[in-house]
């Protein structure tokens, strides 16, 4: 996600903008607002001079490497690279490229949430949706699943696993993150809840399958920050925390 720099006036500042030029060269408010370039947060903004704060936090946050690739930033040298504090640009560089410190805040600012624009969420689940392979992991809380419906007459397959996918609405979206563990270091991470009822196949013998009238899916969206590939993982079991669902209003008509 792109840095959105803006730069703070004080009311006079601002009259002298609009109003201390003449004729056509007089700027109006919104064209102002366009010109605004970097926010600094100030205990006292009628005691602090605009510009200078502008020069000084674009310094001290790194903006002279905005833009730079991955390959960009691993060709400065150490004790350069060392000084990048920003975390958009570590997000580019693996861990074992970091320093203690940087592995510590980007591990911190990873743990934090967000949520997708829409248009994400619909592109996420047209990927979804178009899979033609699925699979469900062997884990121990979606073991614990898989008996409970066998233990009532039915089975779990990876059909399940696309049934409830092509299930899936923008509705069922409740946040991102980005991946702290080593295995998928920043790696965006998507998460979906689907809530039941659902059916699931009768095991064979049995005439009838097997419908949970509450059941609570965690999907997980794993997105490669290299190869863009995405992978997603199904876990059958009742959410940790009561789950945010940002979209939860969208109209599947709009989908």
């Amino acid at each position: 996600m792109a840095e959105v720099s803006v730069i703070i006036f004080r009311r006079t500042e601002m009259k002298k903008w609009i109003h201390g030029s003449e004729g056509s060269d007089s700027l109006d408010f919104d064209q102002l607002v366009e010109r605004i370039v970097s926010l600094t947060l100030v205990d006292d903004a009628d005691a602090n001079y605009a510009k200078h704060l502008h020069v000084f936090a674009s310094e001290s946050k790194n903006l002279q490497y905005q833009g730079f690739t991955r390959e960009q930033l691993l060709q400065l040298p150490e004790s350069e690279l060392a000084s990048i504090h920003d975390i958009t640009l570590l997000r580019k560089l693996s861990k074992d490229k970091l320093t203690p410190k940087q592995q510590i805040e980007v591990h911190q600012a990873n743990a934090d949430n967000f949520v997708c624009k829409i248009s994400d969420v619909k592109s996420m689940l047209k990927k979804l949706k178009s899979c033609h392979s699925f699979h469900i992991l062997d884990t121990e809380k979606n073991q614990t699943f898989f008996d409970k419906i066998w233990n009532l007459g039915g089975e779990v397959t990876d059909r399940d696993a696309k049934n409830i996918i092509n299930q899936l609405h923008v509705k069922d979206y409740s946040y991102s993150t980005y991946s702290y563990l080593d295995h998928n270091w920043n790696s965006l991470l998507a998460v979906f809840e689907f809530t039941g009822p659902y059916t699931f196949s009768a095991q064979e013998g049995n005439s009838e399958g097997v419908t949970i009238s509450s059941m609570d899916v965690y999907i997980k969206i794993d997105i490669d920050k290299e190869t863009r590939l995405g992978y997603a993982i199904m876990s059958f079991h009742d959410p940790e925390f009561r789950m945010p669902h940002p979209y939860k209003d969208y109209p599947i008509d709009k989908e």
